[in-house]
């Protein structure tokens, strides 16, 4: 493996570490919300239904919650776990350009981050996600 290659081998690796961390942080934090449909039972579930089923009225609302916790949790990453989570973006190919090769440090854009840890990871672990309440949802709305 050549030297480039390593390298961008560890910033993957970071990247990956960081997503499961804040992703693990974003489950938790939604099946802790308890206060959506009682059937049910708690954010999470309600994401996952609606990442699988159907993106309902309220889907707008559920997704900027999330966001705005991603994000939170985003601002808590260490620079380096920032920058190597911004590298997996599509948005960082913009750096190609030589205008940044001055710079010291990454030009890491905290939106971008939040969107791919919200869509890469979360969301789609939301759409394999699955547990008796979520299975009894959907298959009494396929009906």
């Amino acid at each position: 493996m050549s030297r480039e290659r390593c390298e961008s081998r560890i910033v993957e690796i970071i990247a990956e570490n960081a997503c499961k961390r804040v992703t693990r942080q974003t489950i938790s934090y939604c099946q802790y919300y308890k206060d959506v449909r009682p059937d049910l039972g708690n954010l999470w579930d309600e994401i996952c239904v609606q990442v699988q089923f159907e993106k309902e009225l309220l889907w707008e609302t559920y997704e900027d919650t999330v966001r705005e916790f991603v994000y939170g949790k985003v601002t808590e990453l260490k620079p380096y776990e920032q920058d190597a989570v911004f590298l997996q973006t599509e948005d960082s190919y913009e750096l190609d350009d030589n205008e940044n090769d001055n710079l010291e440090t990454c030009p890491t854009n905290l939106d971008s981050v939040t969107e791919y840890i919200l869509n890469e990871h979360v969301f789609a672990k939301a759409a394999n996600w699955s547990n008796a309440r979520i299975r009894e949802y959907i298959d009494n709305s396929a009906l």
